[in-house]
């Protein structure tokens, strides 16, 4: 039998006896099945999905079968549903993308079908992720005709191994407990077994991420006549080689993250394009029929690119351009970058490299696009090049100042008001270059904090305006420390738990922008406290209780409920910790205040030691830089007689090489001293070795490999 061939040409695939006996005797024991009712195929049986998954597991089973055909299935979603009740059908198959169209199609009738389906016992599901909000909406409508709640079975399978072969029996309420945005796919059926391979060859841990390969009983033993592809596929042992990326969770379920060759490498970072597709489609909902991420070339790296079919043509204009921004948005904070988007023609839609369950290839779409066989409609075009126009004379002078801070013409930068600075390579020192530009052309102080708030162009255009019209209005009444904002929005989107990441001792969180963007891959809120005291009216704060309080009320009224995820740099450990504590109420609150002193003297040495031309390029000035000494020194001396107390429910510790004066060795810096956070932990905290040092764990050298442990580290406490 042929593979679907969507990841490059198709390989006919030799099954044994043994193997398919073993394959569905396995499928059969993951359920308690009824004998007296028939399975419901709507594939055809030159598929893997068709053959084994319900027609060969019927004949073991001895139950009756009826086969319709797949058009008048996807054409008709009802249709489905229809012959399970007429029927009494207990098992059949169901990809993720039919689901959606069945919860698309039940919302938008006008009554409801009177339908029995307390017959069902188990529909799988199949051959693309789950999406869990695909997966909830689909089981909530079968729940209201007497289906179980886990009807939907989710399963990891391919032609090698005799389609499913790896079940979740638990979805959705599992993968909803966990966090997950993609349904997991479970354990092994009798007959073949996983595991999870890091790059070193190494078997993975729990919750790492590496290569899936599978062996047992149900897996094929090569393909027909090739035998180049059949040595490739397997490793030592007879592991296959899936081709998927994923992990096991501390549950022993299989999670997928992606096909390992499916990604796009932005600027040397890979991406899984399956991330990014799940991420498009959950902003866009029933907007558009079906869509397909893939990879093109740009003129100096690979971009994100999604195609679209529209669900009636023609489409109007604001209704296309709210797609592409919400298509813009949905992969900025995925991927920090600009994806091309356009809706396909209609004499395109035909042909679209589609397999017997619905999946688009991405690898034979992005062939055709470079060919230029696939192509934009002429109105999508349009819409698109329009929405990269400066909508006014702010943004285009803003695009400027971008383009004069990198040292490049605009054009030459493709710079768009939907740009994101991170897209385009900004790091912090770039950051105070664009202030001084800005307030060279606007002959006034923009305060640091708007920049961070709004690495859109667009917005940040928008938010200048906004803070000069306020500023013009404002009294000269002084404000108070309690209505600071400390909140910086790094990523405001995203399914998972947000991430609160507290500043280091020097009170900003510039520190924090090359870790953003290695966490855009992550589908979760970022945000970051800003300590007051670098931009008037706002006085330094003067207690730990004063940061606390004002730290954990803006917490609360962005996040109202927990779980909470609080990641302290350094000296942010401590606000950490104390936040911790105010959010679970369950610590007793630090009441800590500390006496004045200037710290004038220690400013001027810095000024004098200082490289001036360095100093002249940063556009630095002494009063910018007398707030800034005065914030760090403020923060120091709170912190200098402080003692940790209380607990707080969990605690991971990531640690690398320590500073000379404090221990001589990671493991002693481990060992002595961070082992004493144990004291204020309800449970046993984790330690993460990270690589660098004190002040570079998070820079350029190794801000990757921490933001891969990080994530891992959320992902473990189900965050």
């Amino acid at each position: 039998m042929l593979t679907s061939g969507s990841t490059g040409n198709a390989k006919a695939v030799c099954f044994t006896r043994e193997q398919v006996l073993a394959a569905v005797a396995g499928k059969a024991s993951i359920r308690v099945l009824p004998r007296d009712r028939p399975f419901l195929n709507w594939i055809g049986l030159d598929h893997v999905a068709g053959l084994l998954e319900i027609h060969l597991q019927a004949l073991w089973l001895g139950v009756d079968q009826i086969h319709v055909s797949t058009v008048d299935v996807v054409t008709s979603p009802t249709t489905f549903l229809e012959l399970i009740s007429r029927h009494r059908v207990a098992l059949t198959f169901a990809p993720n993308f039919f689901l959606a169209k069945l919860v698309a199609t039940f919302e938008s009738l006008q009554q409801s079908l009177e339908l029995d389906l307390s017959s069902l016992v188990c529909v799988t599901s199949g051959g693309e992720a789950n999406d869990i909000k695909t997966c909830v909406a689909a089981s909530t409508l079968f729940s209201k005709y007497g289906v179980p709640h886990n009807v939907i079975t989710a399963g990891f399978g391919m032609t090698e191994t005799c389609a499913g072969s790896i079940y979740n029996t638990k979805c959705p309420e599992y993968d909803v407990s966990r966090g997950y945005t993609v349904a997991s796919l479970g354990k092994c059926i009798p007959g073949i077994e996983m595991r999870i391979v890091t790059s070193e060859g190494q078997v993975a841990a729990s919750d790492e991420s590496g290569d899936l390969e599978v062996r047992g009983k149900v897996v094929f033993k090569g393909y027909y006549r090739n035998e180049t592809a059949t040595k490739q596929a397997f490793a030592p042992g007879h592991w296959f080689r899936t081709g998927d990326r994923g992990f096991i969770d501390s549950n022993g379920n299989l999670n997928l993250v992606g096909r390992a060759k499916e990604v796009i490498n932005i600027n040397g970072v890979k991406i899984v394009t399956a991330d990014v597709q799940t991420a498009v489609e959950n902003a866009l909902g029933d907007r558009v029929a079906r869509l397909v991420v893939f990879s093109t070339q740009a003129s100096h790296t690979e971009q994100v690119t999604v195609a679209y079919i529209l669900k009636a043509f023609p489409i109007g204009d604001q209704e296309m351009m709210e797609i592409a921004r919400l298509v813009t948005q949905a992969c900025v904070i995925r991927t920090a970058s600009r994806p091309l988007v356009f809706a396909l023609r209609e004499q395109s839609i035909p042909l679209l490299p589609v397999s017997t369950l619905g999946k688009i290839s991405r690898l034979k779409v992005s062939r055709l696009f470079e060919d230029a066989i696939l192509r934009a409609s002429r109105a999508a075009k349009q819409m698109y090049m329009n929405g990269s126009k400066p909508a006014n004379e702010s943004e285009a002078a803003l695009i400027g100042n971008v383009a004069e801070t990198l040292g490049a013409a605009p054009d030459v930068l493709d710079i768009t008001p939907e740009t994101s600075l991170f897209d385009i390579g900004f790091t912090s020192m770039h950051v105070i270059k664009l202030k001084y530009h800005i307030e060279r052309r606007l002959g006034t102080d923009v305060p640091v904090i708007l920049i961070m708030k709004n690495p859109n162009i667009r917005a940040l255009a928008a938010d200048i305006d906004a803070y000069l019209r306020q500023s013009q209005a404002d009294s000269d009444e002084p404000a108070t420390i309690e209505d600071y904002d400390p909140v910086i929005i790094i990523r405001g989107e995203g399914s998972k738990t947000p991430l609160w990441m507290i500043h280091p001792g020097v009170g900003e969180v510039l520190v924090f922008i090359g870790l953003a963007q290695c966490l855009a891959q992550d589908d979760r809120p970022v945000f970051a406290l800003r300590a007051a005291g670098f931009e008037p009216p706002y006085q330094r704060f003067e207690s730990i209780k004063q940061t606390v309080d004002i730290y954990t009320a803006a917490i609360r009224r962005r996040q109202p409920r927990g779980p909470y995820a609080l990641a302290g740099y350094s000296y942010g450990t401590m606000l950490a910790f104390e936040i911790s504590k105010r959010l679970n109420a369950d610590g007793n609150e630090a009441d800590l205040v500390y006496r004045s002193v200037s710290p004038t003297e220690a400013m001027e040495i810095v000024y004098n030691m200082a490289n001036k031309p360095r100093w002249d390029e940063l556009k630095l000035e002494a009063a910018s830089l007398a707030r800034w000494v005065n914030v760090a020194f403020g923060l120091q001396r709170m912190a200098s007689d402080y003692d940790p107390s209380g607990q707080v429910k969990s605690l991971d510790i990531f640690y690398c090489t320590p500073l000379k004066a404090v221990a001589d060795s990671c493991e002693t810096w481990r060992d002595k001293y961070l082992s004493r956070w144990a004291d204020f932990v309800n449970e046993t905290p984790k330690f993460h070795a990270v690589d660098g040092e004190h002040y570079t764990m998070i820079g350029t050298d190794h801000v990757a490999s921490f933001a891969q442990t990080l994530m891992q580290a959320l992902k473990a406490r189900g965050l």
